[in-house]
């Protein structure tokens, strides 16, 4: 049986799937432009370390790759780039855990994630605000609480209870 590259032979995955936009999210609104956040390259590495990554946006492949390769991000080149005619949401796989970082889901689209979500799956859409300079340590914030939520649902780890935690903390503040 083979296994694709997100899934481990019991059939879990090994990686939950990003799907990521583009303008809105690795760019910034400016004046009538889009300029590339500040560490944009750090944020797209880390993403590749942790996620399976998909490129979801309006922009076409070939644009993507253009943009990869000149901004350095080599291993966002080879990302995914699901076709999709009306709605960005007929390139999701809801088969798989998976987030969703756009700064512009339609209602429709978001009605989507709802109704095809698959119980058990950890399924999440992080609203981003085109607007701000500097969004990119909030966008990974809330990518990291989403591995969080992926892991303990995965049985990878499980979260501390309050009770160790305040006797860590203590242990910690003695020393």
């Amino acid at each position: 049986m083979e296994t694709s590259s997100s899934q481990s032979m019991s059939g879990s995955q090994l990686r939950p799937t990003l799907y990521l936009d583009v303008d809105g999210v690795l760019f910034h609104t400016g004046k009538r432009t889009y300029n590339l956040r500040p560490e944009a390259g750090e944020f797209i590495m880390w993403c590749n370390d942790h996620f399976e990554c998909v490129w979801l946006t309006a922009w076409a492949e070939v644009m993507i790759k253009q943009l990869a390769s000149l901004a350095y991000f080599t291993c966002a080149s080879r990302w995914k780039c699901p076709k999709w005619k009306d709605k960005k949401t007929e390139g999701i796989d809801f088969n798989t855990d998976f987030v969703w970082v756009d700064d512009n889901a339609s209602e429709e689209e978001l009605e989507d994630i709802k109704l095809f979500h698959r119980k058990g799956r950890i399924q999440d859409v992080i609203h981003v605000d085109p607007n701000p300079v500097d969004h990119l340590p909030w966008i990974q914030e809330q990518l990291e609480e989403f591995l969080n939520r992926w892991r303990v649902n995965e049985g990878i780890y499980k979260p501390m209870d309050d009770r160790f935690k305040e006797e860590v903390d203590k242990a910690l503040d003695g020393q």
